[in-house]
């Protein structure tokens, strides 16, 4: 068989460390692993449909990885992967991959603009300009209320406005009761009914790729980064699903500047696995973090 790139032939297969280092996987021995099957142990991932061995690329190899997001308890899932569009188009209608609450829409120049390549790995991504956003009114089957639930937004470039900065928000704006994720000039945020809850200054904003969530099990609310609950309280949320955005908050202003890879909305907390599962995912798939 011929040689393949981040590849031993010949017997075991194993990925080469510098190849999975470069995908933004790190402190895994991947090396030492005997087999394809052990190197995906290592990541805590599967492959469907593919042999590794039989990979011709290592971008073809971190396709094989990726385990994709949770299924369980999905409500709701936005892709830049599944929009059809050239670089540099409008994004006029973003319908959702998963889920039917309602499809993601703009006009005019508030609409943000399509990048082909522009996640941290040369993927789709919707960028947003700070004055862009998309809405839907009516969101169907979001968790609502003291429902519990888990968003997660998959971004990149986030700069800051000097104000808060919303990336993702939903519930009822003309009281500002909402579920939403966001951040300022040196935190990231959970915004939920007219409250914040953000992480200390020792985890900043950044224009790197970020894997962002909010969580909700009925009693207490988490927001988490890049796969680690880093702020955690006990509001007694209340919100309606009357309208949702993206790219700024539900009740006007607070716009937020970065790229959107995925969003995606579940029924429930995620579970410790589905997180590791949500970060195999944003690494093989987004190159984030």
């Amino acid at each position: 068989m011929p040689s393949v790139p981040g590849f031993v032939t010949g017997g075991a297969s194993a990925i080469a460390a510098a190849d999975i280092t470069d995908a933004g996987t790190t402190g895994v021995e991947l090396v030492q692993a005997e087999t394809a099957a052990d190197a995906l142990a290592e990541l805590g991932a599967t492959a469907t449909g593919i042999s590794l061995v039989q990979a011709v690329s290592a971008s073809d190899a971190l396709a094989a990885l990726d385990p994709g997001l949770p299924t369980t308890g999905i409500v709701a899932r936005w892709s830049a992967s599944d929009l059809v569009l050239s670089d540099g188009d409008p994004v006029s209608t973003w319908a959702p991959g998963a889920g039917s609450p309602g499809s993601l829409t703009g006009s005019g120049s508030a609409r943000p603009t399509y990048r082909a390549t522009g996640s941290p790995s040369g993927g789709p991504a919707v960028e947003f300009d700070g004055s862009d956003e998309l809405s839907l009114s009516s969101p169907a089957g979001l968790p609502d209320g003291a429902d519990a639930g888990t968003i997660v937004v998959i971004v990149s470039r986030c700069s800051h406005s000097g104000s808060l900065n919303h990336i993702i928000a939903y519930g009822a704006g003309a009281t500002a009761k909402g579920r939403g994720l966001g951040y300022n000039d040196v935190t990231w945020r959970c915004l939920d009914y007219a409250s914040e809850l953000g992480t200390s200054n020792d985890t900043p904003r950044h224009r790197r790729g970020v894997v962002l969530g909010h969580a909700y099990d009925g009693t207490t609310r988490r927001l988490w980064v890049d796969g680690v609950p880093v702020a955690a309280d006990t509001p007694s949320l209340n919100t309606g699903a009357t309208v949702m955005y993206l790219g700024r908050s539900i009740f006007g202003g607070e716009r937020a500047t970065c790229r959107v890879m995925t969003v995606a909305i579940y029924s429930a907390a995620l579970t410790d696995a589905q997180w590791a599962q949500v970060m195999a995912h944003a690494r093989t798939a987004h190159g984030v973090p």
